[in-house]
């Protein structure tokens, strides 16, 4: 690794901790200080302190300046918590110069949280900040499920029935569902999902990469409050997101780079399906908080849509 320094520049390393959705935060963090055209912008490095099926992710989607580390940093916070843990981070790693401790679920409030306000940059830019616009690829008619999960009433109970409506809403589109039977050594079911139309593809334990692989190519995207649900922000597809934590601000402020692709987790499928729809065959639509779209309406209508 080249840690010299250019020009005087500050060398910042990033600790970026959670699942694959938390550690998007560590990247927003560094993309923005580390961009423009000042010289003196910081050199940023990356840190995770995770196991290998999240690293590997991360290293796919971000294979510049991205290190494993030990998860034992993690455990309950421990850099936070405990200065050995620091020292023995700092004995490792005696090159950078300033070193933040970025989780999500801290909200910036931490002793080592990323100091925002040095950089002249603001938590809400942060949020919304996308750092993976230049890997999407051109959008094809797939509608891509994000909807498999292994934490407990994050699920969306109608998946079947769902996968129908759709399919039926949408028959010139593949319905794409990575079939994921096991995830951080939990094993998972999505119940019975045979004998289903057939522009439905349940992908059966996809490679993770793999399955991103058709993400970066997909139309839209619906999840729950999932790793893939922040990838799909970060790569700009339009998102429906059955959200477990609908409405709850403190779930919102974390998790939620836009909440108004949100709604409740246990909306009917049929609603879902037609919602979906509409953001597809009237763009313009997706303009808008996707409550807005819970009943049917003459959209041209109501966003006064002008015609010449």
């Amino acid at each position: 690794m080249n840690t010299s320094k250019v020009c005087g520049n500050d060398i910042v390393g990033i600790i970026g901790c959670g699942g694959c959705g938390d550690l998007m935060l560590s990247q927003q963090c560094g993309h923005l200080i580390s961009q423009g055209y000042d010289p003196k912008r910081p050199l940023v490095y990356f840190y995770y302190p995770v196991r290998d099926e999240v690293f590997r992710v991360i290293q796919y989607l971000f294979p510049l300046n991205s290190h494993q580390i030990s998860e034992e940093y993690d455990r309950g916070n421990n850099f936070e918590k405990d200065e050995k843990y620091r020292d023995m981070f700092k004995k490792d790693h005696p090159y950078l110069d300033i070193v933040y401790w970025v989780v999500p679920d801290l909200l910036f409030v931490n002793n080592y949280a990323f100091n925002y306000k040095k950089y002249n940059i603001d938590i809400q830019t942060i949020k919304s900040t996308r750092v993976l616009l230049n890997s999407r690829y051109p959008a094809q008619k797939i509608i891509y499920c994000a909807l498999a999960t292994s934490t407990p009433n994050y699920h969306y109970p109608y998946l079947r029935q769902l996968f129908i409506d759709l399919a039926g809403a949408l028959p010139s589109h593949t319905i794409y569902f990575p079939n994921i039977t096991k995830w951080g050594g939990k094993e998972l079911s999505f119940g019975d999902l045979t004998n289903l139309p057939s522009n439905i593809y349940i992908h059966d334990n996809p490679d993770f990469i793999e399955s991103l692989e058709v993400l970066k190519k997909s139309e839209y995207c619906i999840c729950t409050c999932n790793g893939t649900s922040h990838i799909s922000y970060h790569l700009g597809i339009p998102r429906l997101i059955l959200d477990p934590q609908f409405e709850r601000p403190a779930w919102v402020a974390r998790w939620k780079e836009n909440e108004a692709e949100c709604i409740d987790r246990l909306t009917d499928p049929g609603t879902v399906a037609r919602i979906v729809k509409t953001n597809i065959e009237m763009p313009q639509t997706s303009l808008i908080d996707r409550k807005y779209l819970l009943y049917d309406q003459d959209w041209e209508r109501v966003l006064m849509l002008k015609k010449y």
